[in-house]
């Protein structure tokens, strides 16, 4: 990918409490033009997807569980929070009047996190 930059951090916030995002940008993925017939027309690599911007981002924090059980960490990861260009496909038919249309975008999505944390104990 000659064109893309990542940023990334990870900031301890009080509370335990962990942030950590995710950035990345790049230019998009070549392709190639296609006739009805499906044979290649033009320069292959003289098109490109759009630029594209995610940003994902987690944020944690570390719990005392009860009894004999060691600290586990919860939390949410959020993907793809900004969704700035992030199709995957084209019309690549030069011969359409769709031609060069994006569709297909990575979608927004989010997961849960609960982690034990073996080897580490809450302090009493």
């Amino acid at each position: 990918m000659p064109n893309r930059v990542l940023v990334w951090g990870v900031f301890h916030l009080p509370a335990q409490l962990t942030v950590a995002p995710f950035l990345e940008t790049r230019n998009g993925f070549p392709y190639v033009a296609i006739n009805d017939a499906w044979l290649i027309a033009g320069t292959p690599g003289a098109y490109r997807l759009p630029w594209m911007t995610t940003l994902d981002l987690s944020a944690t924090r570390v719990i005392p569980l009860p009894h004999h059980l060691p600290d586990a960490r919860i939390g949410l990861k959020l993907y793809n929070v900004l969704s700035a260009h992030t199709e995957r496909e084209v019309q690549r038919d030069l011969d359409r009047p769709d031609f060069g249309t994006t569709y297909d975008p990575v979608p927004r999505d989010f997961s849960l996190v609960f982690e034990f944390l073996w080897g580490r104990r809450h302090r009493a």
